[in-house]
């Protein structure tokens, strides 16, 4: 379940009510809590409501950092949400898979970090960092 309150000003710093809500639903300390890079992106989002799912496509992503920006053009991420019922009946879910769109899980927090250098460990994101390199369009994105 998630638990969310709104954030309307101060995007680079965690206000107080923003503390005391990270400390009524975690274990966070929002005083160790600060920006490592922001990330935008513009989002899609289509619905079929009869069979109840939901699919996005996030577009333009871009990661940046008070000196640096690194944009991504061709990559589109796809994501479905369903219930189970709808699984063998999704026709977003067999749109994608005839023109081979598998799943391939990575967050967008990550895959910023590793394409802005602010971290050394990413062997275990390789393959799918090369995968993405096979399907962009301008040249290697990592």
């Amino acid at each position: 379940m998630k638990k969310r309150i709104p954030k309307t000003e101060g995007l680079n710093a965690i206000q107080a009510n923003e503390a005391s809500f990270l400390g009524s639903v975690s274990k966070l300390n929002a005083a160790m809590l600060f920006p490592a890079i922001e990330i935008d992106f513009k989002r899609i989002t289509v619905a079929n409501l009869e069979l109840k799912e939901r699919i996005t496509f996030d577009i333009g992503l871009t990661f940046s950092e008070p000196q640096r920006e690194k944009v991504i053009e061709d990559l589109v991420i796809v994501e479905l949400k369903r219930d189970s019922i709808t699984e063998g009946k999704s026709p977003a879910a067999l749109a994608l898979k005839h023109n081979s769109a598998y799943p391939l899980s990575m967050s967008k927090y990550c895959l910023g970090m590793i394409l802005m250098d602010e971290t050394e460990r990413y062997n275990k994101y390789k393959p799918k960092l090369l995968k993405l390199n096979k399907l962009s369009t301008h040249g290697n994105i990592w």
